[in-house]
């Protein structure tokens, strides 16, 4: 948020600030060594060009140009300033660059790399295919997106019901599955604790594997009636949940996943899932898989026809 201060002191500088017509024309002036040329370059009278590189001049209170039989080059100041200037420039361009594409058809999707390798990449040509029009940039990342750069314009991620994003964040959500999530762990490792597991609560006598956080493990132990706090939880984290379910596979203490994401490891056999023999548990979902982008971007054309194939695809093929 800005506070007034430092509206008030954003708006004192602005007011230093030349002209974008100005500085176009200097840029350009800059780059190609004659005021027709820049003329050319940016649509306006070479006259005007002139025009505009004297008044940056005065604005500055130093000579841009050196003006000599005919030949007009840069000064020492100018080469200088057109230096800084040309970078600023260029990124304005490409800022205006990249959301002209993404009106125009570019789409940046980012997905969590679990269900973009399992499920998500093989429909891709299904999407292509429908809308050859649509530019899709596609990344598989664990790491979510920074919506406040416009890093991306959407991305698929599993949220704990507590991590969906409110109101007040300027975001948009809807949901695609909502996954039993469950502790596991190998075959092995459940066989040697068998006759120690009896109760929900003897869980906590075992190494726990954890993601990045501790807020998987809090949020499933509280639904079923063990209220912890992090610092109470053992065991180590992984950081990623590949990392924390291969350490489960490996008989290094026991996981926690939704059905989705270790549905193939369940089916092979190399992890099972874990409930304590005296109470047997149903199933429970803690939250679920979302699509999620900033409210400005929600209703873009690209991104809703992104939105509505998606959805067909999950009525198709349930992420479950």
């Amino acid at each position: 948020m800005i506070t007034p201060g430092l509206k008030g002191w954003i708006l004192d500088k602005l007011r230093f600030i030349p002209s974008l017509a100005m500085l176009r024309a200097f840029e350009a002036f800059g780059r190609l060594g004659s005021t027709r040329k820049a003329a050319q370059a940016i649509g306006i009278d070479h006259a005007v060009v002139s025009r505009h590189l004297h008044a940056l001049e005065g604005e500055l209170g130093t000579a841009l140009v050196e003006r000599k039989s005919g030949h007009d080059w840069l000064t020492p100041e100018g080469r200088d300033y057109h230096a800084q200037i040309s970078v600023a420039l260029t990124q304005l361009a490409d800022a205006t660059d990249n959301y002209r594409r993404r009106e125009q058809g570019k789409l940046i999707i980012w997905c969590a790399a679990g269900i973009a390798t399992s499920w998500l990449v093989p429909r891709l040509p299904d999407f292509r295919e429908q809308y050859p029009e649509i530019d899709l940039d596609f990344r598989p990342s664990d790491r979510r997106v920074d919506f406040s750069t416009n890093e991306a314009d959407s991305e698929i991620r599993y949220l704990l019901d507590s991590e969906i994003p409110g109101p007040n964040d300027q975001l948009r959500t809807t949901s695609l599955s909502r996954p039993d999530i469950f502790p596991v762990a190998s075959p092995a490792y459940r066989d040697s604790i068998a006759d120690r597991f009896r109760r929900v609560e003897d869980i906590l006598s075992f190494p726990l594997l954890h993601m990045e956080s501790t807020d998987y493990w809090r949020a499933w132990l509280g639904a079923r009636g063990i209220a912890i706090t992090s610092e109470d939880i053992p065991g180590q984290r992984m950081w990623n949940a590949s990392l924390m379910l291969n350490a489960a596979r490996h008989g290094q203490g026991i996981g926690i996943g939704n059905r989705f994401f270790v549905r193939e490891w369940l089916d092979s056999g190399e992890l099972v899932r874990l409930d304590p023999a005296d109470e047997p548990q149903g199933p429970l979902a803690l939250g679920g898989y979302h699509l999620i982008a900033r409210e400005t971007r929600w209703s873009s054309g690209a991104l809703s026809r992104f939105r509505q194939w998606l959805h067909k695809q999950i009525a198709l093929a349930p992420i479950d």
